[in-house]
């Protein structure tokens, strides 16, 4: 018997290894909107950064996670991290943002031309087109 619960044992393990965990990340960032510019609040660094909106462009859609935080515009995606401070992207003519995720240091987004994934570590943006099954 004794065996057979050490082998019950070991069967549960892989899938408690595989189990998702989020890392304990510290709230290190978050959105201020006011009337034609974005504020990030830098906690981590104890500052503020602005990023004027162009005269026209409106905000959409934002999101917000503990390191990371991204904002569509009526033109582009801006995703800001704390140690990298703003970086956008352009959206595509006529292109429409599906979905937006964001977790500890990483914003995903899904338009519907475009995998994007933005990394608050590295400043850098990842870029995949879908196609058409």
């Amino acid at each position: 018997m004794a065996c057979g619960t050490a082998l019950a044992g070991l069967l549960l393990l892989p899938a408690a290894a595989l189990e998702h965990r989020h890392q304990n990340v510290p709230k290190q960032v978050a959105l201020l909107i006011e009337p034609g510019r974005l504020l990030a609040s830098n906690v981590r660094l104890s500052r503020i950064d602005v990023l004027a909106l162009e005269e026209g462009e409106r905000l959409v859609r934002q999101i917000e996670a503990d390191a990371a935080l991204a904002a569509v515009t009526s033109w582009r995606i801006v995703a800001y991290g704390p140690a990298v401070g703003w970086r956008e992207l352009p959206l595509l003519p006529d292109e429409q943002v599906e979905e937006m995720r964001a977790e500890d240091y990483a914003v995903f987004v899904t338009t519907d031309r475009r995998y994007l994934n933005f990394s608050a570590k590295t400043g850098l943006w990842a870029e995949r087109l879908r196609t058409s099954s």
